[in-house]
């Protein structure tokens, strides 16, 4: 039976981006474009518009209304009338429509995909088909290079031991390079810590710490605005109490520094790509990596936080552990470290030295993380209150990689309003 509020959705969906391909920006022309081609679009009324957009834009002439109004007429069509209508809203991010869009194309032909192969499984025996069906995945996932052989991969892992660089990418915080060698493409990292600990504030300093080296990578938060993201950074690279920032009690000095700080941070910027959706189910979180992969290239991604991401409540803990599952496998297939913050129980905000078990739904993401940082705030746990935020505290850290490498308890001393975070031994 036809959903046709689904059916309406996606119709409203698709109208939006056609209109930002009219009536856009140059930057969201350029991310549409790159993006999506015709196929993706399934309306019949909005599919033909974005076709002649897209031959114009790419042969560089002008798709405003009456340049694609003009090029229908030529192939004996007429333009939608809702594209006349002047209440159509545009939007200024053109990024969570595409991943939605992206994501219902995905869906159409996994189920064309399924459909064909139960129409098959009628005049053919059920093993054969499956060969076929796994031969074709295969297939379709392995690149057309041929495998290296053995002498290549001894020479490639010799230049890598003889250059001395870090296997992954350097987060400028010295605790977490030593002991991981950085966040290294094709894993998976969680950071588990209780409510108001600063594990937010450790993953944008590790964005930061890439990007600020000419890292492309992406910070995909559910719990703040990229305002607010922005204003850490700005906490971080002036050396300003990021509560001066929030509650705008800023001195002259204060924005003196903030305005020389403008050009590097847009250039930081450049490099980290802040996303904020208002809400996100874990089909919409892959097409959001993809479609970050795909266009801005980036190679770490930090997710906060998991607990966010919308599930079945009935099956809370399986819904998750199946998350880390996927982003486990995403990670190894697109070669990227995806770094994801998860909330520690309650029970971990009553005792000096939580563990992995306290990670809600632990069982699962222990099962597919390569490596799992605790945070404590040891100043928070002392006081039983939040502390001297504006002072320096004393945070400590574990970290467990799946190899087996344990680390003791890591003494750190940090300054959460500014971001900065020193290890004690290090």
């Amino acid at each position: 039976m036809t959903d046709h509020n689904a059916v309406f959705a996606d119709e409203v969906l698709e109208r939006q981006i056609v209109w930002l391909c009219i009536g856009g920006t140059p930057a969201q022309h350029k991310a549409i474009f790159r993006a999506l081609t015709p196929e993706m679009f399934s309306c019949l009324d909005s599919r033909p518009v974005f076709e002649v957009a897209a031959d114009l834009f790419l042969a560089g002439k002008p798709f405003g209304l009456p340049e694609i109004s003009a090029k229908l007429k030529d192939q004996g069509k007429d333009l939608p009338l809702y594209f006349l209508d002047d209440s159509e809203t545009s939007f200024a991010d053109p990024a969570p429509l595409i991943a939605r869009l992206a994501g219902l194309h995905a869906k159409r032909e996994l189920a064309q995909r399924l459909d064909i192969a139960a129409q098959r499984l009628e005049n053919e025996p059920a093993l054969d088909v499956a060969r076929s069906l796994v031969a074709g995945v295969l297939q379709t996932g392995a690149g057309k290079d041929e495998e290296p052989d053995a002498e290549c991969l001894v020479a490639s892992a010799l230049t890598r031991y003889n250059s001395g660089e870090r296997a992954g990418f350097s987060t400028g915080l010295d605790f977490l390079d030593t002991w991981t060698g950085g966040l290294v493409p094709g894993r998976l990292y969680v950071l588990g810590a209780t409510k108001k600990t600063g594990k937010t504030r450790l993953a944008v300093a590790a964005m930061y710490g890439i990007a600020a080296q000419g890292g492309r990578c992406s910070m995909i938060t559910l719990e703040m605005t990229p305002g607010e993201i922005v204003d850490l950074l700005n906490a971080k690279m002036c050396a300003i109490n990021s509560g001066r920032l929030e509650n705008r009690t800023l001195t002259d000095a204060d924005k003196a520094r903030l305005s020389d700080n403008a050009t590097a941070l847009k250039t930081v910027l450049d490099y980290l790509r802040l996303t904020a959706p208002a809400c996100l189910t874990p089909d919409g979180l892959e097409a959001v990596i993809r479609f970050h992969v795909s266009l801005f290239k980036v190679k770490a991604i930090a997710i906060d936080f998991l607990t966010k991401i919308i599930v079945d409540t009935k099956f809370e803990n399986a819904e998750r552990g199946k998350i880390c599952s996927r982003l486990s496998a995403l990670a190894r297939e697109l070669n990227i470290a995806i770094l994801l913050v998860v909330q520690l129980n309650k029970t971990a905000e009553q005792v000096e030295s939580p563990h992995i078990g306290m990670i809600e739904g632990s069982g699962q993401i222990a099962q597919f993380a390569d490596v799992i940082f605790i945070l404590v705030n040891e100043t928070r746990t002392r006081t039983d209150g939040p502390g001297n935020i504006a002072g320096e505290q004393t945070l400590k850290i574990h970290i467990t990689q799946r190899q087996g490498a344990c680390s003791n308890w890591l003494p750190i001393r940090a300054r959460l309003q500014t971001l900065d975070f020193q290890s004690e031994n290090l």
